[in-house]
C-alpha cells in the first residue's frame, strides 16, 4: 500500500478496503504514521462481506485482491496449521477467492488490471483458479502468474495480473 501510494507521487488515490473494521482501523493508523507527504492520498473503507461494494463500476485503473487463503505458503512459520488443514478447506477458500474476484472485476475500467494474490501454493487457489476465471470472462487477458515456493528463508504464494480489455 505504501509503495503504491509512493509510486503515484500525489497523482492519484489509493483505496484500501476490508470487511474487518479492526483491520481497516489498524491500516489507517499505520498509514497515517508512515505515508510520505507527497504520496498519493490513501482512503480506508470498511465494506460489507456480501452485497454490492460502495464503488461505481469502472472506478479503478487497478484493483488488488489479496484474498484470504489456506495459507499453505506460510506453513514454515505456522507448522501447527498442517494438522488443521483439510482438502475441503482448500476448496472452500478457492470458492471464496473466486467470489472476491467476481465482486472486484466490475470495478476495473477497460484497460485496467485486476491483480490477485494469495499466501497459498495450492494450484486450486493459484494458477488453476485464475486460468478458469479468465476463461469464464472473455474480456480478460491473463498475464503469466508468479508462483513462489516456500523455502527455509521465505514464504510462498501466488500472484497474477488480469488485464481488462
Amino acid at each position: 500500500m505504501l509503495h503504491v501510494a509512493d509510486l503515484l507521487a500525489g497523482r492519484g488515490e489509493v483505496v484500501a478496503a476490508d470487511v474487518e473494521a479492526e483491520q481497516v482501523g489498524a491500516l489507517a493508523a499505520f498509514l497515517a504514521s508512515r505515508l510520505p507527504a507527497d504520496a498519493a492520498r490513501v482512503e480506508t473503507v470498511v465494506v460489507s462481506r456480501d452485497g454490492p461494494l460502495p464503488f461505481a463500476p469502472g472506478s479503478f485503473h487497478g484493483v488488488l485482491v489479496e484474498a484470504p487463503s489456506s495459507e499453505t505458503g506460510i506453513l514454515r512459520r505456522r507448522p501447527e496449521a498442517c494438522d488443521r488443514l483439510r482438502a475441503a478447506d482448500v476448496r472452500a477458500f478457492a470458492e471464496a477467492e473466486r467470489a472476491l474476484l467476481t465482486r472486484a472485476l466490475p470495478l476495473v475500467r477497460p484497460g485496467g488490471r485486476l491483480v490477485y494474490a494469495v499466501r497459498s501454493v495450492e494450484p486450486e487457489e493459484g494458477e488453476g483458479l485464475v486460468a478458469s476465471f479468465a476463461a469464464e470472462h472473455p474480456g480478460l487477458r491473463l498475464a503469466p502468474g508468479v508462483d513462489v515456493l516456500p523455502s527455509i528463508a521465505d514464504d510462498g504464494g501466488f500472484a497474477a495480473v488480469l488485464q481488462v480489455r
